[in-house]
């Protein structure tokens, strides 16, 4: 799920530009804790590049936006578009916020 709050996780690549001091700051501002992908495991890393892929397709190159500024501010619609209402490959095509109450035991 893309998002912020207490119980939001980041598991990016584990690529150099995950590890400098403006993204663990960035992660720590945003209360978003880090998860490593296992090596040699292109299953994990997949869900990212997958993730990626949708994104690019999506939100960053679906329309012609005026200026990167205007990209960046259509993103959080997107993201929440992305996480409430987008039909998933998962059972049911069901959003990933569906999974997120299931797993807490919670009706968002």
């Amino acid at each position: 799920m893309l998002t912020a709050g207490p119980d939001a996780v980041s598991s990016p690549d584990n690529g150099n530009g995950y590890r400098s001091f403006a993204w663990r700051d960035a992660r720590a501002e945003l209360g978003i804790q880090r998860r490593y992908t296992r090596s040699r495991r292109p299953q994990t890393n997949g869900k990212a590049e997958a993730l990626v892929k949708t994104l690019l397709r999506e939100w960053a190159y679906r329309f012609a936006y005026p200026s990167s500024a205007h990209r960046a501010r259509a993103l959080p619609g997107y993201l929440r578009w992305y996480n409430q209402h987008r039909p998933h490959s998962s059972p049911g095509g069901r959003p990933p916020i569906s999974r997120v109450s299931q797993a807490r035991g919670s009706h968002i």
